[in-house]
């Protein structure tokens, strides 16, 4: 009962953090000579007129459902993983390379990108946590500054040897037709991403509530001490959490290659843009903990900010107003969760 009644003050509060998250700045955007009001009713009438965009927020969410639910098992072991943005671009990466240079029906390069986008997720995962267990060096330091460096490798790569020569732009050529994700609900963007993230969250649940790793994993967060004690191999289960973290974060990137850009680009996550600073990594990182005790939870949270990021888009056409003012949005919606939370005297 206890933890039933957790999720859902947990709902509720992030229900309200959301709204007030989207009123809070509408002074801000009204001394930017835009009237707030008519640019949220605009965005709305843009929805209103087409409702079947509104499934783009399925598309947003995607990456973020697998990138939350690999955070939330790094964070629950105590391995607080920074840097999901950097091993979801090294995933991407990977997997463009292998589609653009392999021909192959979908039956079998889809799978094997599946496949490799995930380990190019754990190679770049993989040293920090090594760091980590090994000489005890902070993960959040080493994780978060390995995100501008893949960042800047993938845009070094673009602005060369991978970029299309027929295009000014920073992008490389479009991946074979057999490396598409098929599209699921017919006049909309959803691939079958939101299968394959569905599936990682319903993986990450049988990891963290059915297997004795998951239990390990909740014992080395709860109390490392105690979990010593107990005989668990503490850097083991650190290493194992962080490769499963890494691993679904890059195939975050697959799920986006293959699923909306079909290319790899400079605007591949809104993270290019800031060096890795931001974008789906980041936006993981208030899933995970939104999502309390709940591995499942991952797929709720990630659908609020997955609208919230449609919602940027929306204003932005409709308005004028940059999508990057939703990153003050969505940091003030988490702030308030976390201190909504505080005050009615539960713990994140």
């Amino acid at each position: 009962m206890a933890m039933a009644r957790y999720q859902l003050n947990i709902y509720v509060l992030t229900a309200v953090a959301v709204i007030l998250g989207l009123v809070i700045p509408l002074p801000v955007i009204a001394l930017s000579g835009i009237n707030p009001i008519e640019s949220y009713g605009a965005a709305f009438r843009i929805l209103a007129r087409d409702p079947l965009t509104v499934f783009d927020t399925l598309v947003y969410a995607t990456p973020l459902m697998l990138i939350g639910a690999g955070l939330f098992i790094a964070f629950k072991a105590n391995y607080w993983n920074m840097g999901a943005e950097g091993q979801m671009w090294i995933g991407a990466l990977i997997a463009t390379v292998i589609a653009l240079n392999l021909e192959a029906p979908g039956y079998i390069i889809i799978p094997l990108l599946m496949v490799v986008s995930f380990l190019g997720g754990v190679g770049w995962a993989i040293v920090p946590a090594l760091l980590k267990v090994k000489y005890n060096v902070n993960e959040v330091l080493t994780t978060l500054l390995l995100n501008p460096v893949a960042v800047l490798i993938v845009d070094a790569l673009l602005c060369g040897p991978l970029k299309d020569p027929k295009f000014l732009f920073n992008q490389t050529k479009l991946i074979p037709r057999s490396a598409w994700l098929p599209t699921i609900i017919p006049g909309t963007r959803v691939s079958a991403g939101l299968i394959i993230a569905i599936a990682g969250v319903l993986i990450a649940y049988v990891i963290m509530d059915k297997t004795i790793l998951g239990y390990r994993i909740y014992c080395v967060g709860s109390s490392p001490q105690a979990s010593r004690y107990a005989g668990i191999d503490i850097s083991k289960v650190t290493l194992l959490a962080a490769i499963i973290s890494g691993g679904l974060s890059g195939l975050s990137g697959m799920t986006l290659l293959c699923g909306v850009h079909f290319r790899l680009l400079r605007g591949f996550s809104p993270g290019g843009l800031m060096m890795g600073f931001w974008g789906y990594g980041f936006l993981g990182i208030a899933v995970a903990l939104l999502a309390g005790y709940r591995v499942l939870a991952t797929a709720g949270t990630s659908l609020i900010f997955g609208f919230l990021t449609y919602l940027s888009y929306l204003l932005e056409i409709s308005s004028g107003i940059s999508r990057h003012f939703m990153m003050v949005i969505e940091g003030i919606t988490l702030l308030l969760v976390i201190s909504l939370i505080r005050l009615v005297g539960e713990k994140v």
